[in-house]
């Protein structure tokens, strides 16, 4: 399914800070296992580090009419040896907006721009979540591994799901 049309898909900048901070702290609070920092760590951040991370870091956002509905990072490997490989993180849709193709549109803007910079994607997914496993592959991604207890999460274990997609 597309993407609604009058939604826009952009990456973000410096000045969106308090829009990123809005929803990726909802984005923690709703799927804290979805992500390896927590609600209470990102609250503490101060606004300059998050325009840092904005600055370091392709941010693409789904905006509908007023707000954030949708939102994954792009971050190349540092080092000259990890250049060759992007990161995907950060990967989150507004509940009530899943299924109607934004996720998707989401991770061909990623692609698109990791085409020109990287040789490579990697991520890992919370094993489990079917949804977003079934969207990697729909995408070109391959299961390459699994990191037995990569997140712990109140007292509770969750395996992460490696992923790869080759783009040369």
């Amino acid at each position: 399914m597309d993407c609604d049309p009058a939604l826009r898909i952009r990456v973000l900048d410096e000045a969106d800070v308090q829009a990123y901070r809005a929803f990726h702290l909802i984005a923690l609070s709703e799927a804290p296992t979805s992500f390896g920092s927590t609600y209470e760590v990102e609250a503490e951040r101060s606004e300059e580090e998050l325009r840092e991370r904005l600055r370091t870091n392709c941010v693409f956002a789904a905006f509908d009419d007023r707000c954030i509905v949708g939102m994954i990072v792009f971050a190349q490997g540092e080092g000259g040896k990890l250049r060759h490989r992007g990161i995907v993180s950060g990967f989150y849709v507004d509940p009530t907006r899943q299924g109607l193709g934004i996720g998707g549109s989401l991770l061909d803007a990623l692609i698109a721009e990791a085409r020109h910079r990287v040789e490579q994607l990697v991520l890992i997914v919370t094993g489990g979540n079917q949804s977003a496993i079934g969207l990697y592959e729909a995408r070109g991604f391959e299961r390459c591994g699994i990191e037995p207890r990569a997140l712990k999460h109140e007292g509770a274990y969750y395996d992460g799901v490696m992923m790869v997609r080759f783009l040369t």
